[in-house]
């Protein structure tokens, strides 16, 4: 076990914040028991003793997206979703700082589905797309978006304009790839980060479960990681909406999936499998349509509110 802190690797200023909360019970047996530290000094919070990479990798190929679990409905999302008020903002947020008639290359870290690159490219059609991902419930996805996967960092042999990581950097055992990501950014070339915002010493505390989550981020650690990189902080701040309506979320995600096991689909998971996918269609734009009818998510993605779900910023490499 390690107890030194993942970014100035001292181990004289650790405090113990708490026992690691688990949303789907099972996956103990690839994280196996964790507990909760934090750097006085850095403001960042992890958890150890870190999980094997061997069963970590596992996890992200085969387990994470898996049939009934909490992220496999992503795919069953269509082009409407990239409609979605929270990818928009996206849209709108790095415009605001980004020229992209600018941008050639982007490579998203840990892309998923690609659904933020992707909805980039609609937009600035002469940008080419890359990523490094291992989900095989994701690959057909971006083969289709027309995404260029490698299979590790190490095997990129160019540098990008624009690097997205969009809630993929907590689920790292350390930052090592981070600063390895720094080394393919072009000069003047942007890094664009969304995580969620930890405070454990207010009310992130109450927070329903921490899985799959390894790191744990407010905004003074992102002050102290874009110092060690060497990146210009461009913009640092808050959003998404409240910690309170996002713990509400998860709290009926962990009644509904705490007890998954794989190959066990539960009832919802079975009815897809027969009903039409054009009743799933309009069901979800029903969805959507109500979402924005009773809540503005985009206007609250966009106070700088402590008490905000996120944490965003962007970087860029003046070198």
């Amino acid at each position: 076990m390690t107890k030194n802190c993942i970014i100035c690797k001292k181990d004289n200023n650790l405090k113990f914040i708490d026992n690691y909360k688990f949303e789907v019970e099972s996956d103990l047996d690839f994280f196996g028991n964790l507990k909760i530290y934090e750097c006085k000094d850095c403001k960042i919070y992890f958890a150890n003793p870190l999980p094997e990479p061997e069963k970590l990798n596992s996890f992200y190929s085969d387990i994470y997206r898996a049939p009934g679990r909490p992220h496999n409905h992503e795919y069953n999302m269509g082009e409407e979703n990239l409609e979605d008020d929270r990818f928009l903002n996206y849209l709108s947020y790095l415009t605001t700082f980004i020229d992209f008639n600018k941008i050639n290359n982007i490579f998203d870290f840990g892309a998923g589905i690609g659904d933020l690159g992707y909805l980039i490219k609609k937009n600035f059609q002469h940008i080419n797309l890359h990523c490094c991902e291992n989900d095989k419930f994701s690959l057909e996805i971006l083969k289709r978006r027309g995404y260029q996967n490698y299979s590790s960092l190490e095997k990129i042999n160019k540098k990008f304009d624009l690097i997205i990581s969009l809630h993929t950097i907590e689920h790292l055992t350390s930052l090592d790839p981070v600063f390895e990501l720094k080394t393919k950014l072009v000069s003047g070339g942007y890094f664009f980060f969304e995580v969620p915002n930890c405070p454990f010493d207010k009310s992130f505390i109450n927070r329903p479960y921490d899985s799959p989550h390894i790191i744990f981020f407010t905004k003074e650690s992102w002050h102290n990681i874009s110092k060690l990189l060497e990146l210009n902080l461009v913009d640092l701040t808050y959003a998404s909406y409240s910690l309170d309506e996002a713990f509400k979320a998860m709290s009926e995600s962990k009644d509904r999936f705490k007890y998954w096991k794989k190959d066990r689909l539960t009832f919802r998971d079975k009815l897809r499998k027969i009903i039409p996918p054009f009743i799933l269609k309009l069901r979800r734009k029903i969805i959507q349509f109500n979402k924005k009818k009773n809540f503005n998510r985009s206007k609250n993605f966009i106070n700088n509110n402590e008490n905000s779900w996120c944490i965003r910023g962007i970087l860029k490499n003046e070198n």
